[in-house]
């Protein structure tokens, strides 16, 4: 009994060390983290946990509103398998990068449903998927 639990468990470390994050969530998760200063940004900040991928929730809605046309999670899967140092890469993840940092300045003064603007909503730790530092 114990050889099957321990093979599960060496499959699921294996899995969790070698499959990649989605390329929206790691470079957009890293930016949010970055502005907010926050200890973690998961995915289910914008999706809805055990629900098909492009399916948003509510903090989601809000920021997807603000990057309407700019198609950043098509450009981001467009470039996630040229090399690290592709020009056509870095230009994208440049404009994302600009593109996404200027949404979130607008997300930090709209006010959210609890009546505080964004960023005091995600300081404060109500957002689900975004956690502040302790």
């Amino acid at each position: 009994m114990k050889a099957p639990c321990r093979l599960c468990l060496i499959v699921c470390l294996i899995l969790i060390t070698v499959v990649p994050p989605a390329p929206a969530q790691t470079k957009l998760g890293v930016m949010i983290k970055e502005h907010y200063g926050l200890r973690l940004a998961t995915c289910y900040a914008c999706h809805v946990k055990d629900e098909e991928k492009d399916k948003l929730g509510e903090f989601g809605i809000v920021v997807g509103k603000l990057l309407v046309g700019k198609d950043i999670t098509k450009r981001l899967e467009q470039v996630k398998d040229l090399e690290d140092d592709d020009e056509n890469k870095q230009k994208v993840y440049g404009e994302v990068e600009t593109e996404f940092a200027e949404a979130l300045k607008k997300l930090d003064v709209l006010i959210a449903p609890n009546g505080k603007t964004y960023a005091e909503a995600i300081q404060g730790g109500e957002i689900d998927g975004l956690k502040p530092p302790k």
